[in-house]
């Protein structure tokens, strides 16, 4: 499983991947327009990603199976 991040016109940001009990599972800076993570180690259950940039914050929920 992998998430593909696309920031447009973005070349830098964080994400944040955090479980349903609130805990931060994974996080990293990145610093190309385009990024793809990895959720392989991860249970099935939801998430919250945050995508953070210069003046923008975007927060998705989403269910892996």
């Amino acid at each position: 499983r992998l998430l593909t991040i696309n920031l447009k016109e973005a070349q830098n940001g964080s994400v944040t991947i955090v479980n349903a009990s609130g805990h931060i599972v994974t996080g990293r800076n990145i610093h190309n327009p385009i990024s793809q993570i990895s959720l392989a180690n991860l249970q099935s259950g939801f998430y919250i990603i945050s995508i953070q940039t210069t003046g923008h914050r975007i927060s998705q929920k989403i269910m892996l199976k």
